[in-house]
């Protein structure tokens, strides 16, 4: 091991080393200890014998402070000219050595932030024209932030379609009348759908947009609907059963559900007065297009 000659050095001196990502703080004497981390085994500092004659220091303190720029040096500061130029070198190349890769924790407010920014820029932009710089303003966080959460912004468009998703399903199914007949649980489930729609309209208008987009992974499309599954099955039940019409695809009963419940959320916008009126009409339209006759 490497080792370092300092006689002026007394039992309160001090090194601090600032970099990007951490402080590093080396206190004691600087004579007759040997250098070790908490934790991590002594380092070999490259350095020259003829500069170094003495063990190094015993303990080092090391205080993460900041998370930045991994391996960029700010600053080092010597407390007080505590010991020579010569030591800094090697203090230097033994923290960077020795440095602890400590991640901060992500925020979960920090993550929905950028979310709903995310949301409320697709919205109006669309998905394409948004540019990541504006969703972090309206998130209150630096572009890198963003990308420390979602590291491309294809990743931010699958995280976010599977957050609405999950949400709505959530609106859809919460309280699901599972004992009730088929036309009362197409009806709990179409109600919430409405409603959720009306009073979600840039979720809403973002959805729309993502469930067409290609940049939508495989595995985010399935994550989307493993929530509905409970529905689908009722469906497909209730063609077996002969409920609902045997002529007409399980994918299009859904995609009818979704249609004309667009159309009555349109209308509803238009006209919140007339909110029951469209939410029951729109519910009778779909059912006539559904029911067994």
């Amino acid at each position: 091991m490497a080792s370092v000659t300092d006689p002026d050095a007394d039992e309160h001196s001090s090194v601090s080393i600032t970099l990007g990502f951490a402080k590093f703080e080396v206190f004691g004497a600087f004579s007759g200890s040997s250098m070790e981390a908490p934790g991590s085994s002594s380092a070999s500092l490259g350095a020259d014998d003829d500069c170094f004659a003495k063990s190094f220091p015993s303990p080092v303190k090391q205080e993460l402070l900041t998370i930045r720029d991994l391996g960029v040096l700010n600053s080092v500061s010597p407390a007080a000219s505590a010991c020579h130029q010569h030591i800094f070198p090697c203090i230097l190349e033994y923290a960077l050595s020795n440095r602890i890769s400590v991640a901060r924790p992500k925020s979960e407010d920090k993550r929905n932030a950028i979310l709903d920014a995310a949301t409320r820029v697709f919205a109006e932009r669309g998905l394409s024209a948004a540019p990541t710089s504006e969703i972090s303003k309206r998130a209150g966080v630096a572009e890198g932030t963003l990308f420390t959460y979602f590291e491309t912004k294809g990743d931010l468009i699958n995280a976010l379609y599977r957050s609405i998703k999950l949400e709505l399903a959530d609106a859809m199914m919460s309280g699901f009348p599972r004992k009730k007949n088929v036309r009362t649980r197409l009806r709990h489930v179409w109600d919430r759908y409405v409603n959720w729609g009306v009073t979600n309209p840039e979720q809403r208008k973002v959805l729309a947009q993502l469930q067409v987009s290609e940049m939508l992974s495989k595995e985010s499309i399935e994550a989307g609907g493993a929530p509905f599954v409970e529905m689908q099955n009722m469906i497909r039940d209730a063609i077996d059963q002969h409920i609902l019409r045997v002529d007409v695809p399980i994918e299009m009963i859904s995609e009818m559900m979704a249609a004309v419940a667009e159309a009555s959320m349109n209308l509803i916008a238009l006209k919140p007065a007339m909110a029951n009126k469209y939410r029951n009409s729109g519910f009778e339209v779909y059912w006539a297009g559904i029911a067994r006759k």
